[in-house]
């Protein structure tokens, strides 16, 4: 006899197998996320670059290249027609003042000069000449004004005692003779002063006469001294110390008046000119602080100039150096520029992250404690330099931040650091 066996019916275990494994999947997602601690990207720390965030005082710089300038050139010109006859120096020697640049040859200018000579020693001897006459013919005068005054002395002498006689009645003088002593003191008297006003006038005629011939020498002075001006500016000396900037003269060849002989910059005033970048010099101001780097020494300026038009996307800017010149410092010596726009009183500032801008709102992943994680946050940014950034929102003194570029995962919120 077969016996029937029995089949038994599947268990609910059997039937719903999945859900097991539904469950391990999600222990398992719970397990990673918790070690992940949330985070959804995960970064290796040795591509990375953090940040510290620090409180102190805070300047913003501008910084660019440039080079040490003459603050003036002196541009040298002939001041007479002439032929070079002499090159005495050239382009990059170093002059001082009243050192001669070329000399000129003018065969005009130096007749002038001889002529000038001649006329001038001719009028001042003939004047000496004529002041000696007139001052001859003035002596004769006060010689016969003296023997007129003393012909009229003696006549008074003959009068008075003519008149003593007759006083006293004695009757040795004629009242005739009396009468012929009395005009003939009267005639000396007469001639006497005619000798007298001769004189003065004489030495009226002797001054004037003097000073006609003063004024023709004078004159005659003024034309030589011009003439030996006109020979000496043959020779063109530089009127400043410095560096001769250019220098293309030839022998033989012509000048005329206010041609250029040459370009002297003062080497013992220099300036740096900077070239700041179109955008950045829009923080520039006049006045503004300056460290002139020369790589020996750093230079104290303040902002002078900044010129109005733009080159290649760049911007002069003239600076006045405070401190005095080092020995290294010479013409176009290239140097680099920190100009300080902005100045900020125990601030927050940070290294400035990779492509952020400043004076904006921005995401950046601010690192925890442990180092292990870094959440995205938002960060209100102030003035930026070259390589810092201020803080004026969203961080605290000691805040670790990255600073590399982040653009991979930037989509993220929290990414975990390995």
């Amino acid at each position: 006899m077969d016996i029937k066996i029995e089949q038994k019916p599947s268990t609910n275990l059997k039937k719903y197998w999945y859900m097991l494994a539904v469950i391990i999947v999600l222990l398992t997602v719970w397990w990673i996320k918790s070690l992940f601690g949330g985070a959804s990207y995960v970064v290796d720390t040795e591509t990375l670059r953090i940040a510290s965030v620090t409180k102190d005082d805070f300047s913003v710089s501008v910084r660019s290249n440039g080079e040490l300038r003459p603050k003036q050139f002196q541009w040298i010109s002939a001041q007479v027609n002439g032929q070079i006859e002499q090159v005495l120096i050239d382009a990059g020697d170093s002059v001082e003042v009243g050192q001669p640049l070329i000399k000129l040859y003018n065969p005009q200018l130096l007749t002038d000069l001889a002529q000038a000579e001649w006329d001038f020693k001719h009028i001042e001897a003939e004047s000496f000449a004529n002041l000696k006459t007139r001052e001859s013919q003035l002596l004769q005068l006060q010689s016969e004004s003296l023997i007129a005054e003393l012909a009229f002395k003696g006549n008074m002498l003959e009068l008075n005692a003519e008149k003593q006689l007759l006083s006293n009645g004695q009757g040795q003088v004629s009242e005739i003779d009396h009468q012929r002593t009395i005009f003939s003191v009267e005639e000396q008297k007469q001639i006497w002063d005619f000798y007298k006003k001769r004189i003065i006038n004489k030495g009226e005629s002797i001054t004037a006469q003097k000073q006609a011939d003063d004024a023709r020498i004078g004159k005659l002075r003024n034309e030589l001294a011009q003439a030996q001006r006109q020979v000496e500016l043959l020779t063109v000396r530089s009127v400043s110390q410095g560096i001769v900037q250019e220098m293309s003269l030839e022998l033989g060849q012509k000048l005329n008046i206010g041609d250029t002989v040459a370009r002297v910059a003062d080497d013992s005033q220099l300036i740096a000119k900077l070239n700041v970048q179109e955008l950045q010099v829009q923080r520039v101001q006049l006045g503004q602080e300056v460290i002139i780097d020369t790589r020996k020494n750093k230079l104290r300026g303040k902002v002078m100039r900044i010129h109005p038009s733009v080159t290649n996307g760049m911007v002069q800017v003239d600076v006045t150096l405070i401190d005095p010149l080092p020995s290294e410092a010479r013409i176009a010596l290239s140097v680099e520029g920190s100009i300080t726009t902005y100045a900020f009183d125990d601030t927050l500032f940070v290294q400035r992250p990779a492509y952020v801008q400043p004076n904006a709102t921005v995401g950046i992943f601010k690192v925890n404690a442990a180092g292990t994680h870094a959440e995205r946050i938002s960060v209100i940014l102030g003035e930026s330099s070259t390589k810092f950034v201020q803080v004026l929102d969203g961080l605290k003194e000691d805040d670790m931040i990255i600073i590399s570029d982040t653009s991979s995962y930037s989509e993220h919120q929290t990414i975990m650091l390995n």
